[in-house]
């Protein structure tokens, strides 16, 4: 290549339109920068459909006032005859109300598709009103609300609507319900941050995804029901804070996760109460192909387990866990396997929140029997159907959160539950192990690299009822080699995918291109 075709300017050798579409994809400010580069250039980004004003104080120190007059000269100059896309972050000021009701009014004149809109105001006070204009806005297809509110008997009609994100948005039952009405073909909904309601009743057809998070009772309430009648819903997600759910008709449901939490307080108080309505929402869910379950669900199961209550019976196929495997889990993971009929993949995922541990009495097992955590206790005498059967994979995955030292020279739960599922498991294909860090941040050493030698051989030398069954160890994914280790007999094997070096009779040094999960 000469030094004239290196020196050539490329980019503007672009048509147009290709180049409005590279400006759309950077920051807007940098996007409004490139009108000084030439005549050519001066009036380009005054074409942007994408409109995306981000505000932060680290990026503009401060001058709230300067980037307000930014956001009026780009939307005054901007000739596109429609917007799909207008983005609106910022520290909300009363003062500002007019002037975001003029860009707002802009926005759906130019049938604006995507709007996001997050007005943050500390303490809540004043908090941005949604003007009427707005909740009849006819184009738009995407909506994300956060920290804002409706006017008081406002109409809602969002005839194009397919997604609707809301946090931190005030509502009541009659309001929310008036939303679902005016939102006919809207496919997916998401609450976060929200206070309770007593009913939440979707009767659409086209709404098939609802995510509810962190949903909290009215101030000084008590545990009160929030019923869920969605008979046509396939997909349900319920996490973080939660309050009293109860689910009424969900019968095209396919897959649910429930990991939400009771807070302490309220647990206290009404403790009966949610062992009751853990039962009730998986004899709820029993029909669902798909189901996870939180640490905090897997607990309650655990203590209705040792005080001798039945785990309703579940026709999943797929179970996920997110909780690291603890001796307050075995029980209820004992009791959900034994439930779980016609499992076919069982997944933990490491993955615990310390908010579980703090909104968890640990003191309720001693109500019981004072449980030790005896791995043998806990699943001896059952009859798990599904070892025998169906199961034909295991994962688990972030095995070495914590320490591999405390792991394999210590307390080692989900070791054990994985030896377990080898020894009982007659269809099983493949058990999968994965390693989400490095280097440890305990004993601040690279122990998996140590110590996964160490796992492999004993998951080796572990019997398997399974002829047929394979186990899978991954390490980080910067790990490119791959190790095949087989057993003296020839029937089993571990595939490991790392860059250490290990030796080892009956290891051989394979590489084959590296597989994701």
């Amino acid at each position: 290549m000469s030094e004239s075709e290196k020196d050539r300017d490329h980019i503007s050798g672009l048509p147009d339109e290709l180049i409005v579409q590279i400006l759309s994809l950077v920051p807007i400010e940098d996007a409004v920068r490139t009108s000084v580069l030439s005549r050519r250039w001066q009036y380009l980004w005054t074409s942007l459909h994408n409109l995306v004003f981000l505000f932060s104080d680290e990026k503009w120190d401060g001058r709230l006032q300067q980037y307000v007059c930014f956001i009026d000269n780009t939307l005054r100059r901007n000739t596109c005859s429609k917007i799909s896309k207008f983005w609106l972050q910022g520290n909300y000021c009363h003062f500002l109300g007019m002037r975001i009701y003029e860009w707002l009014r802009g926005a759906v004149e130019k049938e604006v598709e995507d709007l996001y809109l997050n007005l943050r105001m500390p303490m809540r006070l004043n908090i941005f009103c949604l003007p009427q204009f707005l909740c009849t806005c006819p184009s738009l297809v995407i909506l994300k609300l956060l920290n804002c509110r409706f006017e008081a008997n406002c109409i809602v009609n969002w005839k194009s609507l397919k997604s609707i994100y809301m946090e931190n948005v005030d509502f009541d039952d009659e309001l929310m319900q008036r939303i679902i009405l005016g939102c006919p073909l809207v496919e997916t909904m998401e609450l976060h941050e929200f206070c309770s309601l007593s009913c939440l009743c979707i009767s659409s057809t086209k709404l098939r995804k609802l995510k509810l998070r962190k949903a909290y009772n009215w101030p000084g309430g008590q545990l009160k029901p929030m019923e869920i009648y969605a008979p046509y819903l396939e997909e349900l997600e319920i996490s973080g804070q939660g309050v009293y759910y109860r689910l009424t008709n969900v019968s095209s449901l396919r897959n649910t996760k429930l990991a939400f939490y009771i807070d302490r307080g309220m647990w206290n108080y009404s403790e009966r109460k949610c062992h009751f309505m853990v039962k009730e929402l998986l004899t709820s869910v029993h029909h669902v192909n798909r189901v996870t379950l939180g640490e905090w669900m897997i607990r309650v199961l655990s203590m209705l387990e040792r005080q001798s209550q039945y785990t309703p019976r579940l026709q999943c196929k797929h179970l996920i866990l997110e909780s690291c495997v603890t001796k307050y889990d075995l029980p209820g993971i004992a009791s959900i396997l034994e439930s779980s009929t016609k499992l076919e993949t069982f997944v933990i995922r490491m993955e615990p929140l310390e908010v579980y541990s703090e909104n968890f009495d640990p003191r309720s097992f001693r109500r019981t029997d004072d449980f030790s955590g005896d791995f043998n206790l806990c699943f001896e005498n059952r009859n798990i159907t599904c070892l025998s059967q169906n199961l034909k994979l295991v994962k688990v995955v972030d095995f070495s959160k914590p320490c591999l030292h405390v792991k394999l020279l210590g307390k080692n739960y989900e070791y054990a539950l994985v030896e377990y599922l080898l020894k009982n498991a007659r269809v099983l294909g493949t058990v999968i192990i994965t390693f989400g860090q490095k280097e440890c941040n305990i004993c601040c050493t690279n122990c998996i690299s140590q110590f996964l030698p160490l796992l492999a051989g004993r998951l080796v030398d572990a019997p398997k009822a399974s002829p047929a069954a394979t186990v899978m160890l991954y390490p980080p994914p910067v790990f490119i080699l791959r190790i095949l280790i087989q057993d003296h007999s020839g029937e089993h094997t571990i595939s490991v995918e790392t860059s250490t070096c290990v030796s080892k009779t009956g290891i051989s040094h394979v590489c084959p291109k590296t597989s994701n999960l």
